[in-house]
């Protein structure tokens, strides 16, 4: 009786290797390699950014919606609600201002499309999470002035139906703070 030789494969999903045997990157290599900021880094520099909203009649607010999603913080208006997200475990920050009728609108969407930077080709060059919110903050600031002095025209000009996974915004909110549940 012959003996089959013992065969072993050892694999490692630890380092993927592509077809020529080479070591290739992760997908969270090839992102950002910026610092992710904690919550509590996260939170300060959102205040901090969009601070200049008090003026204008917006105050901090408990989310609402996905309260388990502790990287969010809202600015509450009567029925507009900005939005700020951390998204990608980190990686990037998507700024929003709601309405309660089920509409919003993407920050981005208010600079003019000559002016919107482009993203580095090369995603490791692609700014962090807070710089993110930062020029967020600053587009809102600079291009929002006229959606933050009341007049509503182009964001209902632009606004787009919220997507279908997304509740919309209830026009009663619990401020931080305040006696009303904050």
């Amino acid at each position: 009786m012959t003996h089959q030789p013992a065969i072993s494969y050892s694999i490692s999903f630890h380092f993927p290797f592509n077809r020529a045997g080479g070591r290739t990157l992760t997908l969270a290599e090839e992102m950002n390699t910026q610092p992710r900021p904690t919550e509590e880094e996260f939170k300060a520099a959102a205040e901090d950014a969009f601070g200049f909203l008090g003026p204008h009649g917006f105050a901090l607010e408990m989310p609402s919606r996905y309260p388990e999603d502790r990287f969010q913080i809202w600015f509450r208006r009567g029925d507009f609600v900005i939005v700020v997200r951390g998204e990608g475990w980190g990686e990037f920050t998507a700024t929003t201002i709601e309405h309660t009728s089920g509409v919003e609108l993407d920050i981005g969407r208010l600079v003019p499309k000559d002016q919107r930077p482009a993203l580095p080709k090369n995603r490791k060059k692609w700014p962090g999470q807070l710089e993110q919110m930062n020029r967020q903050a600053k587009w809102l600031a600079t291009y929002g002035i006229d959606f933050l002095g009341g007049d509503y025209e182009r964001f209902f000009a632009l606004a787009r139906p919220l997507p279908p996974y997304k509740e919309p915004i209830s026009s009663k909110g619990k401020q931080v703070g305040s006696s009303n549940g904050g």
